[in-house]
């Protein structure tokens, strides 16, 4: 893997780190409680950080994924050692035990971070340890289970297939909302005391198998291993570690993976390896096991043995419905409770959702609920239900869902606020942030994932995909109309932003405003529109058009057409 090389200037280290985080100046200062002066000082190299501040500098760094996986030491050093460098003034050492304890590892030697030879993977990872196993775990964006209710069967039998039975592939599968991920974090929280590293990842946006794969072998292995550059070599060295220690990894949401509106599951251009590393997991011998959540059941799973189990969640209970939704004090009989969780299937995203209407609209009557909802399967009623809670939704709980739906990856609190205040004005402060996400989350809207050292936030699939929909067709008709509103308000597609993340918001944002506005006119038509909003915007400052406009039609030109050769983008803020 490409390294920083020591002689390399703090403000081009900096400004690589900053990039691959997706993070303005603005949100680096914010983080660190500095002035965005201070940060654009140390990017042009006429001042530099104190030891104290740039050891801030390296956690918001390492936290926002500027770090590239598995080099976070080499990185975090070139970055100490330029200051040091180029500093008068600085000689404090870099603190290697402190960084060990920020990644979440214990110390070990700096050579340990460049071991791999000519014998191979068993050479740096293995029977070093001495004693007791050593447990690490990476939680990724699996969500907080402290409202988990129910599922005592289900979680009996899966507790049983992972620790007694030894199966080394398990596949959760069922409708979206009905429970599969927090099942799947019940579980995992259960049964990661018999393993002594735990690794959880979402496929949400479906990044590449190589990238996962590069994630999983730095965790796995305490940075020790250097990932291979071939894909083949590097499910390789995932199965030695797999088999050198018991290892447990959860793969979220796996049916992204797959082409949408096809008989049977098949994967995307690009993603196909995972279908190779479900089959290397089933068929190798080895002491761990991978969970994956998905809504379609992988064709890897046809043929069944006693290391590879599927299990088809079903709907909650009468029962662990009424416990779910206690807090909310709906009154109904037992009919009408039967007769309530009948028409949601048991899932409990919807029940979540229906709750709110009926405590809001029906004073907390079951049955006056029933009355309107009767008739219909669970997918209308649940769109129907997202659509007058996200109706009923303020406006920044609104823009709250938007930018969560963009961003498409968990959010800590000190990152969304400037999003909001870019689309709804500084006035927008930290209380009313908060207050927003509340109410969302009260209203079942969105979740809490628990991330290393802070709590952030995001959103259910099926919300996210609904948010989505509802994105598209808003900015669509704003750009048919020529009446920009949402569309300056958010960045569609952020350049800055993981290779993976930016694909997704290319298929599921971009592409989809595009086949919108073509299902009622020409290529050439379209193009004449998004240029026309260019033209409006030119010479204007940010303050008039939101900011994010010009460049959200840049992006949407470059799909239509495939380049932007001939384009004039002079003068556009």
């Amino acid at each position: 893997m490409a390294r920083a090389s020591p002689a390399e200037f703090f403000r081009d280290l900096l400004l690589r780190y900053r990039g691959r985080s997706g993070l303005t100046q603005r949100q680096v200062a914010d983080r660190l409680g500095a002035h965005r002066r201070s940060v654009q000082e140390w990017e042009n190299g006429s001042t530099y950080p104190s030891a104290e501040r740039l050891e801030a500098l390296i956690r918001v760094l390492l936290e926002a994924h500027g770090l590239t996986a598995g080099e976070e030491a080499v990185e975090a050093q070139a970055l100490w050692a330029a200051v040091q460098r180029e500093a008068p003034h600085s000689h404090a050492p870099f603190d290697a035990a402190w960084f060990a304890e920020l990644l979440g590892e214990r110390p070990a030697p700096a050579p340990a971070l460049d071991r791999i030879g000519a014998s191979g993977p068993a050479d740096a990872v293995g029977s070093s340890e001495a004693g007791p196993a050593v447990r690490r775990q990476d939680w990724g964006e699996a969500p907080d289970t402290t409202a988990f209710v129910g599922r005592t069967a289900e979680l009996q039998t899966l507790r049983r297939w992972v620790l007694e039975e030894r199966c080394r592939l398990l596949a959760v599968l069922g409708m979206g909302g009905i429970g599969k991920t927090s099942l799947a974090a019940k579980l995992a929280q259960d049964v990661a005391p018999g393993f002594e590293r735990l690794y959880w990842r979402s496929l949400r946006d479906a990044p590449p198998l190589s990238d996962w794969l590069v994630g999983a072998i730095s965790f796995l292995s305490d940075a020790q291993l250097v990932p291979p550059a071939a894909e083949s070599e590097r499910l390789a060295t995932l199965l030695h570690l797999l088999r050198e220690r018991r290892c447990l990894l959860v793969l979220d949401n796996f049916e992204t993976l797959y082409e949408p509106g096809q008989h049977q599951a098949a994967y995307r251009p690009g993603v196909a390896g995972y279908g190779r590393l479900l089959e290397v997991v089933a068929a190798a011998a080895h002491r761990s096991c991978l969970i994956l959540t998905s809504r379609e059941a992988p064709a890897e799973l046809s043929v069944l043995g006693d290391a590879v189990r599927k299990f088809q969640l079903g709907g909650l209970t009468v029962a662990e419905a009424q416990t779910l939704l206690a807090p909310k004090q709906l009154e109904g009989t037992g009919a009408e409770w039967t007769e309530l969780v009948a028409h949601f299937g048991g899932n409990g995203l919807a029940l979540k959702v229906a709750s709110e209407s009926i405590r809001e609209l029906f004073d907390r009557a079951i049955g006056g609920f029933l009355e309107e909802a009767r008739g219909g399967n669970i997918l209308g009623p649940l769109r129907r239900l997202l659509a007058d809670q996200v109706e009923r939704s303020s406006v920044p709980e609104q823009q709250v869902l938007r930018v969560l739906a963009v961003e498409r990856e968990p959010m800590r609190l000190p990152a969304l606020l400037p999003a909001l205040q870019a689309a709804l004005g500084p006035r927008v402060g930290r209380t009313a942030a908060v207050e927003a996400i509340e109410g969302l989350r009260r209203r079942s809207l969105v979740e809490r994932a628990e991330m290393p050292g802070a709590v952030a936030f995001t959103l259910q699939s099926v919300v996210l995909e609904y948010v989505t929909e509802r994105l598209v067709e808003a900015m669509a008709d704003e750009i048919e109309r020529a009446t920009p509103v949402l569309v300056p308000q958010l960045p569609i597609i952020r350049a800055q932003a993981k290779d993976y993340v930016r694909q997704a918001q290319e298929r599921l944002i971009g592409a989809p405003i595009l086949r919108r506005l073509g299902a009622q006119q020409d290529e050439p038509t379209i193009d004449w529109q998004l240029r026309a909003l260019l033209e409006g915007w030119r010479g204007r400052p940010d303050a008039e058009h939101g900011g994010y406009g010009p460049g959200n039609v840049v992006n949407l030109l470059r799909l239509l057409r495939g380049d932007l050769c001939g384009q004039d983008l002079s003068h556009l803020h």
